[in-house]
């Protein structure tokens, strides 16, 4: 089903402070929802041009070994693979 959000909400870890710090240093809006405890190491991007979410792609790949992950799983990769036009939107 098609959406019309801007945003992606997923699972990080218990790094979600100091990746959305190095996010924001890139410029890159984020918004770290650690202070919920139903939301605790999630971090939710705004989602803008397909140039803003190349970048948001490609440091979401520089930072990987940042990101915990549960059985290897990758969910902003999920969402990259798929979406219909190759990117979150």
């Amino acid at each position: 089903m098609p959406s019309s959000a801007n945003f992606v909400l997923t699972r990080v870890g218990g790094q979600a402070p100091e990746i959305a710090r190095r996010f924001r240093q890139e410029g890159i809006l984020v918004r770290d929802w650690s202070y919920d405890p139903h939301l605790k190491g999630y971090l939710r991007f705004t989602i803008g041009s397909t140039e803003q979410t190349r970048r948001l792609v490609e440091e979401l790949e520089r930072m990987e070994h940042l990101i915990d992950t549960r059985d290897g799983a990758r969910a902003w990769r999920n969402f990259v693979a798929y979406s219909s036009t190759g990117w979150f939107a």
